[in-house]
């Protein structure tokens, strides 16, 4: 579904925009080929102002078969983004490895979300939502 050089790009994009506060929420989505609709999420809505003292240990997303399904990284876009100049947004995107343009949005299938994790650190803060189908 995905390969390991997919799998670094997104990963270094991804610190980069949460390292420059571009990021207010970031999603792994899975959409059905054949409904088009989600049928498994996993999204990181961000805090700078996280002065919580417990971190939730990671982990607790338990395997799913995801055949039949298309994986797509969605970023949020922050304040701090929407603030930059047409040139800035340009030169920070070009040093990044994958090409991040718009994402159509994806209505989810039949399930329930769920908030069931926190983390931590420093004033960086993020609430895990996952949503499953039935």
């Amino acid at each position: 579904m995905i390969d390991q050089e997919r799998e670094e790009g997104i990963l270094n994009d991804l610190t980069a925009f949460i390292y420059r506060n571009y990021a207010d929420r970031i999603e792994f989505q899975f959409v059905s080929d054949t409904a088009g609709t989600a049928t498994y999420r996993v999204r990181y809505s961000l805090s700078r102002n996280w002065a919580g003292d417990q971190d939730d240990d990671s982990g607790g997303l338990r395997y799913r078969d995801l055949r039949g399904t298309t994986f797509g990284a969605v970023i949020s876009y922050s304040d701090s983004w929407k603030r930059l100049s047409a040139d800035e947004k340009t030169s920070f995107r070009e040093g990044l490895q994958r090409s991040w343009g718009p994402a159509a949005d994806v209505a989810d299938g039949p399930g329930y979300w769920m908030t069931d994790r926190t983390y931590g650190s420093g004033a960086l803060g993020a609430e895990r939502s996952v949503f499953r189908a039935y």
